[in-house]
């Protein structure tokens, strides 16, 4: 009788694959804006935050271009782990851990980075503009505190539930009922 996947492994092993899919799109995007696809963006005569950052902090831009650059193998990281969750593979679970610590870090980094350096500077060039760069400002701000929390969070619950008996057991017993073939 075939081993029972936990519902939390298949939940998991899904939204890992939906993530790290959206997450690998994230990061063409963001590398595209990071190297010039975003001075058409901004509006003539609008504020470009980003060169406003690299002007005042001269390593923010290697900072983005590196993170974005990261991003990539932390999201195929991601993306593996999910499937090798569905398959109930050690290496899915193994996987899943790597990620969930890596993100963890690097989501208190942005998060530092974000509330020390980027949500500063936001709030100044709203004060010295109009209204409406302030409500931009304030979404901005909102944006970015309401993805540092997703950030930590999801990554927090993946190791919890990846770490739980039931996933282990599943993973032992389906790689007992598959001799000679590696979990």
């Amino acid at each position: 009788m075939p081993a029972k996947r936990p519902a939390s492994m298949t939940f998991l092993g899904i939204t890992n694959v939906v993530f790290g899919a959206l997450a690998l799109i994230g990061s063409g995007f963001a590398l595209y804006l990071l190297f010039g696809g975003a001075t058409n963006m901004v509006p003539q005569g609008g504020l470009d935050l980003q060169a406003v950052l690299t002007e005042r902090f001269e390593w923010y831009d290697g900072y983005a271009k590196t993170s974005a650059f990261a991003s990539i193998p932390v999201a195929l990281t991601l993306l593996a782990s999910g499937i090798g969750l569905l398959q109930v593979k050690s290496w899915g679970r193994t996987l899943s851990n790597i990620y969930g610590v890596v993100a963890i870090l690097t989501a208190l980094v942005t998060l530092y980075i974000n509330t020390q350096v980027v949500m500063p500077v936001m709030t100044e060039l709203a004060q010295m503009n109009d209204s409406t760069a302030a409500n931009g400002a304030e979404a901005g701000i909102s944006g970015a505190t309401g993805g540092s929390c997703l950030a930590l969070g999801y990554p927090l619950i993946l190791l919890i539930f990846v770490n739980r008996h039931g996933v282990k057991e599943a993973i032992r017993e389906h790689a007992a009922q598959q001799p000679g073939v590696s979990p």
